[in-house]
């Protein structure tokens, strides 16, 4: 007589539950790492736009602080506005230096900000002497802010051939407001009204669809005080 021995051995539906199970874990388990290495990522990146917009809203404020509103002369005088030996600015009519030295809003070719001062180029080398015409320009296509700058020419704007250098990058969007002792003010032209007593520049970094205004993790702000600006506004008429 033959005996058979049973065998302890897995059903087929046991080993799908388990198959299951443990695809269901792995899933779990790579789910999770993705979360974190996405949190990473974003948190480095806001890292490196938390970075990017100090040094340059920095840089910006250093050169806003250093701008430089020459001395209208006399109009009896008919001679030119002395700004420093061995610099003149070219005077109208009205006795008015004809250079803005300081603009901001929605300039021609696309400028943002144009700025006569004293703070040199973006370097760690030592500040060169002397007057710099510095403009800033915003190319939203592919969301680089530019500058130029260039040594001041009395009288002329900036050569056509001038290099414009990338100074920040993933630029949703640039704003420059100027306050003139009581508003606000998103456009300024120093000729009429000289300096504005404080300049405030907002910088959104990475968002490029959002609203220029919109405070989240992308968005970053300075406020830079000009001490010149009270002599250079008319003062307010005494009672």
């Amino acid at each position: 007589m033959t005996h058979r021995t049973r065998q302890n051995a897995f059903t087929l539906l046991e080993l799908l539950t388990a198959l299951a199970l443990i695809a269901g874990l792995l899933a779990a388990i790579y789910g999770a790492y993705l979360a974190a290495t996405d949190s990473t990522r974003r948190g480095q990146a806001h890292l490196n736009d938390a970075r990017q917009a100090r040094t340059t809203l920095a840089a910006l404020a250093r050169q806003c602080r250093s701008a430089y509103l020459p001395p209208a002369p006399t109009p009896s005088s008919g001679g030119p506005a002395s700004l420093a030996p061995g610099f003149t600015l070219p005077v109208s009519s009205d006795g008015c230096a004809s250079s803005a030295a300081f603009r901001a809003g929605d300039l021609p070719r696309g400028r943002i900000l144009e700025i006569l001062t004293t703070a040199s180029r973006f370097t760690a080398q030592p500040d060169d002497p002397g007057l710099f015409h510095v403009a800033y320009r915003l190319d939203p296509a592919v969301g680089i802010l530019y500058y130029c700058q260039q040594p001041y020419a009395p009288g002329r704007d900036l050569p056509p051939d001038a290099s414009w250098l990338p100074l920040a990058q993933r630029v949703a969007a640039f704003q420059v407001s100027c306050f003139d002792g009581r508003n606000w003010q998103l456009a300024w032209d120093s000729t009429p009204r000289g300096l504005p007593r404080a300049v405030r520049l907002e910088i959104t970094l990475g968002r490029r669809h959002t609203a220029p205004d919109a405070q989240g993790p992308g968005f970053f702000a300075t406020t830079a005080c000009l001490a010149t600006a009270s002599a250079a506004l008319p003062q307010e008429p005494t009672p």
